[in-house]
């Protein structure tokens, strides 16, 4: 374990593990990682995105990142999903064809073009990510409430999609990603909650089966991304 810290012991067993992010896919080795791969801190003077160790193809997929740096402006730090393990160069770019993702500012990003989502967000929010693999969509929110597409977020279920199907499809598997958009410093950091939390949460919410432990409520039809569930679902 990477610089555990003090969530040290978390659910994860020999018998069911949970998604992290992956070290290995770090190309360009200036992320660090820490939290047992739950945190990641973006390398400075680079625009690369690092993934988590379960790619998805099919199934309802839930988790939580908590922004623990913005980075340098107000629409740098990138969370969502990408269709590559990792990044291929050191000006590397999310929001192309291959990834969609969700902007500090509010907006989302996908085709290399920005879009209103939801609202902006910072380090004292968490943000939540909803990847429905078998309809091809992906929904945005922080703090129990998800996106209305139209700058808001005052939903109580996700229901604003934005849809991949064309855009990165083609590979069949998707991942989550952190990343960012400039090679400004300081550059922003993030910790991932996959059911396995690196940060303290106020209340337990498990998915349907019973796995993981999230800030909050798991959409219905969603689970964690675990061992477990990808058996049965992935």
């Amino acid at each position: 374990v990477n610089n555990a810290g003090t969530n040290a012991q978390v659910v994860d067993t020999p018998s069911n593990n949970f998604c992290v992010m992956n070290q290995a896919a770090n190309r360009f080795p200036n992320s660090t990682f820490t939290l047992g791969n739950l945190a990641v801190a973006m390398g400075a003077s680079q625009s690369t995105f690092n993934t988590g160790s379960f790619g998805l193809t099919k199934g309802k997929w839930y988790f939580e990142m908590k922004p623990t740096a913005l980075g340098s402006g107000s629409d740098n730090c990138l969370v969502g999903i990408v269709s590559r393990s990792d990044s291929t160069g050191t000006s590397d770019y999310l929001g192309e064809p291959t990834s969609v993702i969700y902007r500090n500012n509010g907006n989302y990003k996908k085709d290399s073009g920005n879009a209103t989502y939801g609202a902006s967000w910072g380090t004292s929010d968490i943000v939540m990510v909803a990847v429905d693999c078998d309809n091809n969509n992906i929904y945005f929110g922080t703090n129990g409430q998800w996106a209305d597409g139209s700058g808001n977020n005052d939903e109580a279920n996700p229901t604003s999609a934005i849809a991949f199907t064309n855009t990165m499809i083609t590979e069949g598997t998707v991942f989550p990603t952190f990343g960012d958009l400039s090679t400004n410093s300081p550059e922003p950091a993030g910790q991932f909650n996959f059911g396995n939390p690196p940060f303290s949460i106020s209340s337990g919410n498990a998915d349907a089966n019973g796995f993981g432990n999230f800030e909050y409520a798991v959409p219905s039809g969603y689970f964690a991304l675990c061992t477990k569930n990808l058996n049965t679902y992935g």
